[in-house]
Order: structure tokens, then sequence, then C-alpha cells
């Protein structure tokens, strides 16, 4: 088969989607297995809230450039005990979820605030929100929902759970008060 130029630009296009659909799925199924082996256990080590968000919204950046993003930090929290940066990954996953499934456009909340002698990071969206019955599996690999949600490998939730459980932390999914999804990481206080 000979290809004209037009031809030839399509199909690289194709193999560099695709290429990097493959490095993504790689990724995170290194990061999970990395998870699951336990890295992360034992490295807790006092860490300010306001500067976790920070480093996570820093490199989300790129991924909620067409969102509006909303950052709520309650005054003079204590320090959490985890692995600063496992617990900023975390939040970078759960941005990026939002902003993926949120229409352009829309606002992504993001709020610290002391909850029961712990410390809860909630990631809001205005998109159209996880079925309750979908609530707990959304956090199980390769799990996506159906629809319009087709996007993704389903490792993103697997991967924040298993950091955020190793840290001693918990995690669940709610609706916001837009009907969106709402993700709770409780976070232990040090």
């Amino acid at each position: 088969i000979e290809l004209n130029s037009e031809g030839r630009g399509e199909f690289l296009s194709i193999i560099n989607k695709e290429t990097d659909r493959l490095n993504s799925f790689i990724e995170g199924m290194v990061q999970l297995a990395r998870v699951e082996a336990g890295a992360g256990n034992g490295d807790s080590q006092p860490a300010n809230v306001e500067e976790i968000i920070g480093s996570g919204l820093e490199r989300a950046e790129s991924v909620i450039a067409d969102h509006h993003l909303v950052v709520n930090i309650e005054r003079e929290l204590p320090l959490v005990k985890v692995e600063a940066r496992a617990i900023a990954e975390a939040l970078y996953n759960l941005v990026e979820n939002a902003a993926k499934y949120s229409p352009a456009g829309s606002t992504v909340t993001v709020t610290a605030e002391l909850k029961d002698e712990s410390v809860n990071v909630i990631v809001e969206d205005e998109g159209p929100g996880i079925p309750v019955g979908m609530r707990e599996k959304v956090f199980e690999k390769f799990v996506r929902l159906d629809g319009e949600r087709t996007e993704g490998l389903g490792l993103g939730l697997a991967i924040v759970r298993g950091i955020v459980e190793a840290q001693n932390g918990t995690i669940k999914v709610g609706e916001s008060e837009s009907g969106g999804a709402k993700v709770t990481m409780t976070l232990p206080v040090d």
C-alpha cells in the first residue's frame, strides 16, 4: 500500500496516540505494582497539607487548564503523617479524573479541612457523578464506568486507594452539591 503524505501523517498520529496510551498503561501498572508491594509503607513523615496540595496542583496545571479551580484550605491545619510525595500524586490523579470527566469551563474544587482528628482532602467536580452502586467498585483495577466514560484504563482510582491506604488513610466517593463526584481522602494527623 502506498500512502500520500496526508495518509502517512494520519497513521503517524494514530501510532503516537496509541504509543502514549500504552506508555500510560505501563506506568499505571508499574505504579500499582509498587503500591501493592508496599512501596511507601513506613516512609510517613509529618507533612504540611498546604504544601502537599500545592505540589499536586502544580503537576496538574496542564490537565486542569480548561477548568476553573477553587482551593479551600482550612487555616492552621495540623501536620499529617504521610509520605507527602505519594499523597501529592494521589491528589494529582483525583484532580486529573475530575477534569477528565467534567465539562470544560466547569469548576473543580479542592478542599482541606480538619474532621474528627484527621484531615480530609476533598476533590469535587461538576461532572455527571458516580452512580451509588459503582462508588466502591471504581477503586478496583480496570473498572471504568459505561457510557461517556470510556477514556482511561481503570487504574487511576485503584492506585489512589492503594496510596492512601498505605499511608493509613481512607478514601471514599460521594456526590458533590452540583451532582458531580466528590472524593474524600482522610489522612492521619501527626
